[in-house]
């Protein structure tokens, strides 16, 4: 019996000094390294509650930029069973920014800030949260998921199904933005423009042509901007004062041209809060000459919108504060 004690307290010293030596030694026959930190967030309209990735907007479309590495970020959108889950993982602090780029844009939809520490105890390695920081978004935890449910507003947008022939909108606490077109090295008259926020009515006029199946490159997208006096029930626009109104006419085909208008009239009238009728006969540039830009539409109604984008028609919705 006392050979039996001797052997079980021998080998209780064993087991002991065995894990003294693994906890300052010898780590190396311990699995136990928990990975990164893992995020996952969800989308919504903030009106519907719809999740809006992958089906409003572009999973694809989405990007992730980490401001505190020059690594790229490790994140992807997670679609088995219509998740439809933006996931983020990382082992260090850092400062993302998530954003969605669709054709000529790149609409940052949140920032997510998280402060990290990694942890080495007992040979088992973990990443410990600080703390997490959402800007740019309303959102929420989801307690039983563990996935925060980010809540955005949605530009609508014309549909795929919609005809882009006669499309007028105006657009409330709005201006134009104007500044040279990326690559005007070769024609300092080249413009491009965006509707920001300020203290105008925007108008615009779109039209677009998708030409024939049997020919390539051949559709036609025209365009025209101005701004007027919110304040206003009518109004004229002329030579004398389509510059105050940045008045600008455009097309976009295999090039890409925004001017100003030169000649020809706008005028409307407004109809209620909701809808003005406006008639369109303007142009810039000589009939003679290249480019010659010619608008002309009989009255129609423009109804309130919201933002879209300036060239190609834009098949989807676009996400804003």
């Amino acid at each position: 019996m006392r050979t039996l004690i001797k052997f079980l307290l021998f080998l209780a010293v064993i087991v002991v000094q065995s894990c003294s030596n693994n906890d300052d030694n010898d780590c190396s026959d311990i699995l136990c390294n928990s990975g990164p930190a893992v995020f996952e967030f969800k989308i919504v309209d903030i009106e519907t509650g719809e999740n809006i990735i992958g089906k409003i907007i572009s999973g694809q479309g989405i990007e992730v930029t980490n401001a505190l590495s020059t690594s790229d970020p490790d994140y992807s959108i997670i679609t088995e069973n219509d998740r439809n889950i933006l996931r983020i993982s990382t082992f260090n602090p850092s400062d993302f920014t998530i954003t969605h780029s669709y054709y000529y844009t790149n609409e940052e939809i949140f920032k997510f800030s998280v402060d990290t520490e990694q942890r080495t105890e007992d040979c088992c390695f973990s990443v410990q949260i600080n703390d997490v920081i959402i800007e740019g978004a309303d959102y929420e935890l989801d307690e039983e998921t563990g996935i925060y449910i980010i809540k955005k507003s949605i530009r609508s947008s014309v549909g795929a199904s919609e005809s882009l022939e006669n499309y007028h909108a105006f657009f409330e606490n709005s201006e134009l933005e104007i500044t040279p077109f990326a690559n005007s090295y070769f024609n300092s008259n080249l413009k491009d423009i965006d509707v920001v926020q300020g203290d105008k009515l925007v108008f615009k006029l779109l039209t677009h042509d998708e030409g024939s199946e049997q020919v390539a490159d051949d559709e036609l997208t025209k365009i025209v901007y101005f701004e007027v006096d919110p304040e206003a029930t009518e109004f004229t626009l002329n030579t004398d004062n389509f510059e105050e109104a940045n008045a600008l006419i455009g097309f976009s085909a295999s090039d890409k041209i925004i001017r100003r208008v030169t000649k020809g009239e706008i005028t409307g009238t407004k109809i209620s809060d909701n809808e003005w009728e406006v008639e369109v006969d303007v142009a810039t540039g000589e009939e003679d000459e290249s480019p010659f830009i010619q608008m002309q539409e009989p009255k129609q109604s423009y109804n309130k919108s919201t933002y879209e984008d300036v060239w190609e028609p834009i098949y989807g919705t676009h996400i804003f504060n």
